[in-house]
């Protein structure tokens, strides 16, 4: 009798309910399940071998891989709620609002399909709730310039063919980027050509008339927003204001490139004079058809004493100089320098590299340093 108890309650515990599980934890154990023992539900380009894919990646948070892979089991079957569930879970970890836009249908779908993953949903992303409407899409009218470019970013985010390789609402976008930043010529370059693709664009005609004003190319901007004026007469209403910000921000970023050379600092001359070996190096003018209008040849060195003596290299004659500490004239009384004719020569002290410049013509000087500082 206690035999055929236990038994019971051996039947009886089989049939008791497990800890609840995430259906979609559910579906994925079972797609692995089949994997590894080769069931039909993973065969080769099956619905749940593609969403395998896509998990791995989703695992690895390689989000818009995982992405891809899921679109294309959804693609084999549409209705299949796990599909258009991580189509959603995906499009949100990108952190994307036009990704964010584009995961709502998904997420409907999958809800709608089984409506267990609504308690999935909410617990994946609690921060969010199915449905709510965006600032944007409660600030921008179904037709205006800013509802425009809101749908080229999310077509852009989504892969929509407004945007595609080559369109002129890609185009556009590049143009926006460029115009936002105040760079008002070179937005005007790919509004140009987005409106060569796109003749009647009404708001890629208005940026353009903008950008154009905001250069003073008034006359060129005209056309452009009377085509624009056509298609949206509120545009009037704003172009005022819309001109007035692109030409205040096209001059500041003007003025922010614009250099102004700071003036050479000028030379400070004079100083307690260093002793020992100049070693100088020419500045020679080559003439005015010359690749370089100045070369630089090592000349030699000039041996500066402390008795008022100068030697010009090794075997060169000793001269004598006389050195002035204020304006740092040095003048070359006796010797080779003496014999060459210098015009002026001045001593730089301040300098890392104490320098002596011997300045024989406009064109021709010698620039000595001694490193013994």
């Amino acid at each position: 009798m206690l035999r055929k108890s236990v038994g019971v309650l051996i039947v009886l515990c089989s049939f008791l309910p497990a800890k609840a599980q995430d259906p979609l934890d559910q579906y994925v154990k079972r797609l692995r399940q089949s994997q590894t023992s080769g069931g039909s539900e993973t065969a080769f380009l099956s619905v749940g071998s593609t969403f395998l894919y896509g998990q791995d990646y989703f695992v690895k948070k390689e989000y818009d891989l995982a992405n891809m892979y899921f679109v294309q089991a959804y693609q084999k079957d549409s209705t299949n709620a796990f599909v258009n569930y991580q189509i959603a879970a995906s499009l949100l970890r990108q952190n994307d609002k036009y990704k964010a836009k584009e995961a709502e249908k998904y997420l409907q779908s999958a809800i709608r399909f089984n409506p267990a993953l609504k308690s999935t949903f909410e617990k994946d992303f609690p921060a969010q709730k199915q449905g709510k409407q965006t600032n944007a899409d409660k600030k921008t009218s179904p037709q205006s310039l800013a509802k425009y470019i809101e749908d080229l970013k999310y077509s852009r985010s989504t892969g929509g063919n407004r945007t595609a390789m080559n369109s002129s609402g890609l185009d556009v976008l590049y143009a926006y980027e460029y115009y936002e930043k105040g760079e008002m010529d070179l937005a005007a370059i790919r509004l140009r050509q987005a409106v060569a693709k796109d003749p009647a664009d009404v708001y890629a005609n208005y940026l353009l008339g903008v950008a154009l004003s905001a250069q003073g190319l008034k006359q060129d901007a005209t056309a452009y927003l009377n085509k624009a004026f056509a298609g949206d007469a509120q545009l009037k209403n704003q172009l005022t204001s819309d001109v007035a910000k692109a030409t205040s921000d096209y001059k500041k970023l003007k003025a922010s490139r614009t250099y102004t050379p700071s003036p050479a600092p000028k030379p400070v001359y004079g100083g307690k004079l260093v002793f020992g070996n100049y070693n100088c190096t020419e500045t020679v003018w080559n003439g005015p058809n010359a690749a370089q209008p100045y070369s630089h040849p090592q000349k030699g060195y000039i041996e500066l004493k402390n008795n008022g003596t100068y030697r010009w290299v090794d075997n060169g004659t000793t001269g004598k100089y006389t050195y002035n500490e204020k304006t740092g004239a040095i003048k070359w009384v006796s010797g080779y320098l003496a014999n060459m004719q210098a015009k002026t020569s001045q001593y730089q002290g301040s300098k890392q590299i104490p320098q002596i410049t011997v300045n024989f013509s406009a064109d021709y000087r010698w620039e000595c340093g001694c490193s013994k500082k």
